[in-house]
């Protein structure tokens, strides 16, 4: 019986572990996917269920390395001091030395020196084998005090590691520091050559750290040389990521990567290559998605059979990574060529459209404008007032309770420094603009941009000169994700919940103008179902979906269809409307815009979207639609089709209603071209035919 109940006891005994044991991997590879939440959960599971002190010494080291990423120094330090008090409660000298060595590392990030070199000197004297690191890490702190002394402690430490990239990454920041740039070029190559792995975070920031010292210096083509490397290999790294949560997350950690590389090579006056960078920032994981859908089952079954291989090789100490990356990368160059390249775009755009791309840092805007296939780049100054004024001229328009007197004014104020910032002097060929902003540029409708000034009446907007009456204005949140229209007999729906309170008294009125126009199914009242939603919707060429909506939700009588929740629709179509409140409103992401409805349309098929940016005005909404949908089937591109139906409402409305909270909440997004004819113009045009010899023949007998 003892021996049965030892038995049972070590078989729970080593469950347990192994638990742990997968759970700490498990966090681990969360970690390395910048996944911090998951590996937070994982790793306090595998606190809760660890029965070994060394394992939970390990678990808490890990769970400070999460707030470390997260540049949460403080809860940090409180996890690395518990790690510290098991190790020195067990007696593991090498693994407290271990915990010293990363408290000092946190100190350091915090700025108080002091601290992180008494950390490193107990690392130091506790570490029975390789010291190395820790020599590096007490150096690279006397160095801060006095570079010159730093210099001959790292040629010393050198002598006997050679080989240690780190001794070589702080020699070169220490020459870089005393304006030695040739010799900071040659350690930083060196460290590089060390460190040979493409696949490897320290290999991006070795290039990034040489290239903004090039940069600095003024030495612009070695400086972008080192960029786009950088560049290239982080986009290696992001291939790993299987989940485009943790893609849009990288994306936004690395930003300030191609912010400098798009600098440079605007400052070295290589507008291509500015144009190139801004595409590979711009909405890559919409694009990716967008090509994705483009696939056929077999590639789609190959791809996920190698990202089973990336998993496997993350859990397997990164064996034949690097190879099987190459893979991947071989075989997105393969699909990617199916769709239109960004270049093909250009170069296709008719000769009165010109595109307006945007980035911009703390200090510099910079603009490429791209007419007739040439590109041309220039950077505005900036300071703090830019996105105060993004965010200021958003607000007030976005929100129609904002009618005093000091909001009227400013509205005036901030449009007319956006305009002298954002806009540049076209040609007058140029009458279609199409926007491809960054960050808050999102929040900005350049269409109800105007450079007069405003009344002395009360907040009249009588004779006020919005941008949209001399533009036709389009957005895109990349030109990599603008996809070709499809020809097709051009079938419309549209989808018309009803409700019993909040109606929507003109939702029926705007169904019944696309009607009118094209050859049109109507689904609403009882037939407005989430689960006709899903079956009808791909059967069409235009989709209208007329209903309430709030933040990437549409809101049925008793239903939600949420954005999240569209992934099986599969579409082909060249026009979505979206006339639902914040259609295109969600969260904003540096580089992909608006997580919204409308970009969810786009992923999944449609070639353009019109959407609402903010709360919209029902009958408004509805009038400006209708006429959309009349100058789109006179064979109008969607552009100036939206623009001539604003205009006709700007014409006609009275003073508050010309209010750009009223009619700039709509926009449109992706492809600009003219629908293809609809049956009913064939039949027009065939009636046409019959009816003129008729004419004709009456005529002559008159």
């Amino acid at each position: 019986m003892r021996f049965f109940c030892f038995v049972i006891i070590i078989f729970s005994f080593s469950v347990g572990y192994a638990q742990t044991d997968s759970l700490i991997t498990r966090g681990g590879d969360y970690l390395r996917n910048r996944d911090f939440t998951q590996a937070e959960l994982c790793f306090k599971k595998a606190f809760k269920t660890s029965i070994n002190e060394t394992q939970k010494g390990r678990i808490l080291n890990n769970l400070a390395v999460v707030q470390l990423l997260r540049k949460d120094y403080n809860q940090a330090l409180v996890y690395f001091s518990k790690a510290e008090k098991i190790y020195h409660l067990i007696g593991e000298k090498d693994l407290l030395a271990g915990t010293y060595n990363n408290i000092g590392a946190t100190y350091e990030k915090m700025d108080d020196l002091d601290a992180a070199l008494s950390f490193y000197k107990k690392a130091f004297r506790l570490r029975s084998g390789n010291k190395i690191s820790i020599l590096n890490n007490i150096a690279k702190i006397n160095s801060k005090k006095d570079p010159v002394f730093g210099i001959s402690i790292y040629k010393h430490l050198l002598e006997d590691s050679p080989d240690y990239y780190p001794l070589r990454q702080n020699l070169a920041k220490l020459y870089a520091k005393t304006n030695q740039i040739n010799l900071a070029v040659k350690e930083y190559e060196l460290a590089l050559k060390y460190h040979a792995s493409l696949s490897s975070p320290v290999f991006i920031e070795l290039k990034k750290e040489l290239a903004n010292m090039l940069y600095n210096a003024g030495i612009y083509n070695q400086a972008q040389s080192n960029y786009v490397d950088a560049i290239f290999a982080y986009e290696r790294l992001r291939n790993l990521y299987l989940i485009d949560k943790t893609k849009i997350n990288s994306t936004e950690a690395n930003k300030n990567l191609y912010l400098s590389a798009i600098e440079c090579a605007v400052k070295g006056n290589r507008p291509d290559e500015a144009f190139a960078l801004m595409e590979k920032l711009k909405a890559p994981v919409l694009a990716e998605k967008i090509r994705l859908n483009s696939l056929s089952d077999t590639i789609r079954v190959q791809m996920k059979e190698i990202d089973l291989r990336i998993e496997k090789s993350l859990t397997n100490n990164y064996k034949d990574l690097d190879e099987i990356i190459n893979e991947k990368s071989v075989l997105m160059d393969l699909y990617a060529n199916i769709t239109t390249l960004p270049s093909q775009v250009l170069k296709n755009l008719p000769a009165d459209i010109a595109v307006l791309n945007y980035t911009y840092s703390d200090s510099l805007l910079v603009r490429l404008i791209t007419h007739k296939n040439k590109t041309t780049c220039d950077i505005v100054p900036i300071d703090s007032t830019f996105v105060s004024h993004m965010l200021n001229y958003h607000f007030i328009i976005a929100d129609q309770n904002r009618t005093s007197y000091e909001d009227y004014t400013s509205y005036f104020t901030s449009s007319k420094y956006l305009c002298s910032k954002l806009l540049p002097n076209f040609s007058e060929e140029v009458t279609r603009l199409q926007i491809v902003p960054y960050k808050y540029l999102y929040l900005v409708p350049f269409h109800c941009l105007t450079k007069s000034d405003m009344h002395t009446d009360w907040a009249s907007f009588y004779d006020i000169h919005f941008l949209i009456e001399d533009y036709a204005i389009s957005y895109s949140p990349s030109i990599d994700v603008i996809q070709e229209q499809k020809q097709s007999n051009t079938k419309a729906i549209a989808f018309v919940p009803n409700y019993t309170r909040k109606k929507l008294e003109h939702s029926m009125d705007e169904a019944h103008a696309l009607k009118k126009h094209f050859n049109t199914d109507i689904l609403s009242g009882t037939h407005a179902t989430r689960e006709n939603f899903f079956k009808h919707l791909p059967e069409h060429d235009i989709i209208s979906v007329i209903s309430h909506g709030k933040n990437g939700r549409i809101l049925l009588e008793n239903d939600t269809i949420r954005a999240e929740e569209l992934y099986p629709l599969n579409l082909d179509n060249n026009l979505t409307v979206l006339s639902a409140c914040q259609s295109n409103a969600g969260k904003l992401e540096s580089a992909e815009g608006f997580m919204s409805l409308a970009r969810k349309f786009l992923e999944l098929g449609s070639k353009s979207v019109v959407a609402s940016v903010w709360v919209a005005n029902d009958k408004i909404t509805s009038d400006i639609m209708s006429d959309f949908y009349w100058y789109t089937s006179e064979g109008n591109s969607k552009d100036v089709a939206l623009q001539k139906a604003t205009i006709n409402h700007l014409n006609n409305a009275e003073s508050v209603f010309r209010a750009p909270c009223n009619w700039a909440s709509l926009v449109l997004m992706g492809n600009v071209e003219s629908l293809p004819p609809s049956r009913r113009q064939f039949l027009w045009f065939f009636l046409l035919l019959v009816l003129l010899p008729f004419v004709k023949y009456f005529k002559r007998r008159t």
